[in-house]
């Protein structure tokens, strides 16, 4: 079970590189141990969350409250929800439902205002779910030119509420933000947005000849690649306010989850897996698996002490995580309990 969709089978399974002495995998004996040698932390606890408990639920995003946002899939339709001590689903504009050409991945800030996309048989449109129960929706961030449908989705948000996401333009994916009044802000070739901070750092990938994952930094004119002579496939999912960048690498069929340090050769943090989440402090999440079939296993890295797995539920089978808190010790994930059920979990540390 994945924890985000992407761009194309492609794009979709991006993957990152590597520094053997801190990859998760990588061991005393052999650089594809087993991950049963990786040791679980024992000072880190994990609890279920209420009412997102199913193999159709899954998280995306939570805030420094524990308000979550996900989606849950029936069939073939989606429901966008926030959820802390109740669920609340999102209801779209008429003609609208969740989804996008990029991906369905809400997110949400610390007010607990939510943003994604949403698509009808002639537009897509990026959105804003106020905390109050009303919806935005977002301009795109070109002229509409005749008998073209509008194209736009939004990835992520800050806390002062800087929407970022992608626009269809021609046959293009133009890079996207809004400001905070809701304005356009950001309109530049070619590519995504899929995670911002507070001080302004943006991280995504562009569509160039192949997806680059990108860091654009605070008051700079245009992103830069950040790893473009390694001309790997490689897609940014998290980004700290120091510039760090978290991610996954194509290896196809899998992904490598990877780890991106300013001024610093590119870190694979798993051979198989993602990377996809890093706060200030500079820990990483992600998932590992030992082999394309395996289940995954939820990891936290940072220099100080490695990579250890995060517990899972007793009894129970794969885990993994999906976010890190900036303001608290907690990590978003799933874990799957002994009866084979999917649970939103969060762990803390």
């Amino acid at each position: 079970m994945g924890t985000r969709t992407r761009w194309s089978a492609v794009a979709l399974c991006l993957v990152l590189g590597c520094t053997e002495a801190t990859n998760p995998d990588s061991p005393s004996t052999s650089p594809r141990a087993s991950i049963t040698a990786l040791p679980v932390d024992p000072t880190i606890s994990v609890r279920v969350l209420p009412n997102l408990d199913g193999n159709n639920i899954t998280v995306t995003a939570f805030n420094r409250y524990d308000v979550v946002t996900g989606f849950q899939t029936t069939g073939t339709s989606s429901r966008i929800f926030r959820s802390q001590k109740a669920i609340e689903y999102f209801a779209p504009p008429t003609g609208f439902q969740p989804g996008g050409q990029v991906s369905l991945s809400p997110a949400i800030n610390s007010p607990g205002r939510v943003v994604g996309g949403l698509r009808a048989d002639t537009a897509l449109r990026a959105f804003v779910w106020w905390h109050n129960g009303g919806t935005t929706l977002l301009e795109p961030t070109y002229p509409p030119i005749a008998g073209q449908a509008l194209g736009c989705g939004a990835q992520a948000m800050t806390d002062s509420d800087y929407v970022g996401g992608y626009c269809f333009q021609n046959s293009n994916v133009f890079i996207a933000e809004w400001r905070p009044d809701l304005s356009i802000f950001r309109n530049e070739c070619c590519g995504v947005i899929t995670a911002m901070t507070e001080n302004r750092y943006l991280t995504g990938y562009a569509l160039l000849s192949t997806p680059q994952a990108f860091i654009w930094k605070p008051n700079s004119a245009l992103y830069t690649i950040i790893d473009p002579a390694e001309r790997h496939q490689t897609e940014g999912l998290a980004v700290n306010n120091n510039g760090w960048v978290a991610g996954v690498l194509l290896n196809f069929p899998d992904t490598q989850a990877v780890l991106w340090v300013p001024g610093q050769p590119m870190r694979i943090l798993s051979h198989i897996g993602q990377a996809t989440g890093v706060d200030a402090a500079g820990n990483v999440v992600g998932f590992h698996r030992d082999t394309h079939t395996s289940p995954s296993v939820a990891f936290l890295w940072n220099f100080a002490t490695g990579a250890h797995f995060l517990p899972g539920l007793p009894g129970g089978g794969a885990t993994a995580a999906v976010a890190i808190s900036n303001a608290n010790r907690e990590i978003l994930g799933w874990a799957i309990d002994a009866h084979h059920l999917k649970h939103a979990v969060i762990w803390s540390f």
